[in-house]
């Protein structure tokens, strides 16, 4: 999706208008529920749009950076604690399964990097995989870190992200945190 963002608030009031005239009855209600979870998960007031976007370009580069072979055993680390049933499903609040287009599951080390993030940024993470989870597939809420590899990446706040990889119909979140910590994991 490479359309221009409106500059003015009234401009994208008009424009999301226009989409929703655009689609069938159930995308619009889609669009409709994807507002109201927004209104009701607010991004942190010290995150700017410039903040998002020169953020994005940072992992952007630091993704395309990243050497094919080290993806490769990365892909097979993770896939070896898959196949040794180091894994978890993933629940909700209430501690039951979720399932929807597609499952997902955690990998021990996951946790272990996940307890390790500040508390806000464990929240946030939270949030990100709810939004994940409700829009599935909606390519905003996550994108392959590189062709070759079936590595998927989610924005969790500046400067986080989790990594999944992708096995079937199922996502295996096996990393969560920074840019640096990113760096580490590949050494």
């Amino acid at each position: 999706m490479d359309a221009k963002i409106p500059n003015t608030h009234a401009d994208l009031i008009k424009a999301i208008a226009e989409l929703a005239a655009t689609n069938p009855q159930a995308r619009t209600v889609q669009l409709y529920q994807f507002a109201l979870f927004l209104k009701t998960h607010p991004l942190p007031t010290e995150e700017t749009f410039e903040e998002i976007a020169a953020d994005e370009a940072i992992w952007d580069t630091q993704f395309a950076a990243t050497a094919e072979d080290k993806l490769a055993a990365l892909v097979a680390a993770v896939e070896r604690e898959i196949n040794e049933g180091k894994v978890l499903s993933m629940f909700d609040e209430h501690g039951e399964f979720i399932e929807h287009l597609m499952k997902s599951q955690t990998t021990l080390s996951f946790w272990q990097y996940y307890w390790d993030l500040p508390q806000e940024i464990r929240q946030r993470a939270r949030q990100a995989y709810k939004l994940w989870r409700d829009n599935q597939p909606v390519q905003a809420f996550s994108k392959r870190v590189i062709e070759s590899q079936p590595i998927y990446s989610v924005r969790i706040g500046l400067g986080y992200r989790a990594l999944g990889l992708l096995k079937g119909d199922t996502v295996a979140w096996f990393w969560i945190g920074p840019h640096h910590e990113y760096e580490r994991l590949l050494r």
